[in-house]
């Protein structure tokens, strides 16, 4: 399928989406869904809080909101008698279960961007609101990029970038906005399905062609020690693990895995001296951590371990506590019929049923025989 014609099908899968939840944001919709729903709380996910960036491209627009949005979604918890919670009283509640209590939410944000110190801290703490960090020490020492990030700034910085594959060297054009965000797309098709030392090759290389300093941009990007230091000690605040270099931690071998997950949390112990409880499993989603990871969390003692998966809590998800679904706060749905809709949890459970369909065994139609 052509950049052209993909793109007009995540546009328009974009908008259907985006109706959907407008309409399930409906006041009289959400009253009904809050009544009849039986979910006891969610894990809300974000990765970066900052003002609109009109230069952006598509690649990476879903993982950023703005703090409007935050403070929108923080009043909709409020206005829909949410608890919101540090991820300690999530384990607590689904451990032991708190019978009588409202329903939950707990606020949980991936990486340790600095835009989670400037932008996001001083909205989560107006409002009094607890909420995770869950940060790679790589990034945070400056000693890892974010690759997804290089792939944008390298896509904007050039006219055009090459990048070896299996079937050759690629070159690709970016020397106008449409091609750019053909391009973005495709490294990161390229870059995503490379092995972790491949891809961190491929990282470098890019960066080198659009003339981008790897060590300034993760600067610009995370948070160092001393800025990791400020929002530790802000109220509310919990710091959680999430790994060395966020590896896809099902593609590495048993020791590498381990490595990884226990480096990661005890670099965090030793540099700020907390206690470092709680975990992110980098991307987070099938393929990238199962149950092999989800036993390493358990082993290494902590609390709760969180992935991408979409959805609800329920009491049992105590028995999983190294294995948590969340529910994504998404930069293309930032409409406040939007937000309230994802806060009264009626779409993760209409995903869930979707999901749930797809996989039923199909209809048999009995065989007709000729005679019978």
């Amino acid at each position: 399928m052509s950049y052209v014609l993909r793109r007009s099908a995540d546009n328009a899968r974009m908008a259907a989406i985006g109706l959907g939840l407008r309409i399930l944001g409906l006041p009289a919709v959400r009253r009904r869904a809050l009544e009849s729903l039986d979910h006891c709380g969610m894990i809300l996910m974000f990765h970066h809080v900052g003002p609109p960036r009109p230069d952006r491209l598509p690649v990476n627009q879903g993982l950023e909101v703005t703090p409007e949005t935050l403070d929108r979604v923080l009043c909709s918890l409020k206005a829909q008698d949410y608890d919101i919670v540090p991820m300690d009283e999530v384990a607590e509640r689904l451990a032991h279960g708190t019978p009588g209590k409202k329903r939950f939410a707990a606020l949980t944000f991936d990486d340790g961007g600095r835009d989670n110190l400037l932008h996001a801290a001083p909205v989560l703490v107006r409002h009094g609101a607890p909420f995770t960090i869950y940060v790679t020490t790589g990034f945070t020492s400056g000693l890892v990029t974010p690759w997804w990030h290089v792939i944008e700034r390298a896509t904007l910085a050039a006219t055009s970038l090459s990048i070896e594959t299996d079937a050759g060297t690629w070159i690709l054009d970016t020397s106008n906005k449409r091609k750019k965000g053909q391009s973005a797309e495709t490294l990161r098709h390229i870059l995503w399905h490379s092995s972790e030392e491949s891809r961190e090759q491929k990282t470098i290389a890019l960066a080198r062609q659009a003339g981008l300093d790897l060590r300034a941009l993760t600067h610009e990007l995370c948070m160092d020690w001393t800025e990791l230091r400020e929002i530790a000690g802000l109220p509310g605040c919990t710091i959680g693990a999430h790994t060395r270099s966020h590896p896809k931690l099902a593609h590495l071998d048993e020791a590498a895995a381990r490595r990884e997950i226990s480096e990661g949390r005890d670099i965090l112990r030793d540099r700020l001296g907390l206690k470092i409880e709680h975990f992110s499993y980098p991307y987070g989603g099938a393929g990238t951590c199962d149950e092999r990871e989800f036993a390493m969390t358990r082993a290494e003692g902590f609390a709760t371990a969180v992935t991408t998966r979409k959805n609800l809590l329920n009491p049992t998800d105590g028995n999983g506590l190294t294995n948590l679904p969340r529910v994504p706060i998404n930069g293309h749905f930032q409409q406040p019929a939007m937000i309230d809709a994802l806060i009264c949890g009626l779409p993760m459970i209409l995903t869930q049923m979707n999901i749930h369909r797809k996989h039923l065994p199909r209809k048999v139609e009995p065989i007709s025989v000729p005679g019978s």
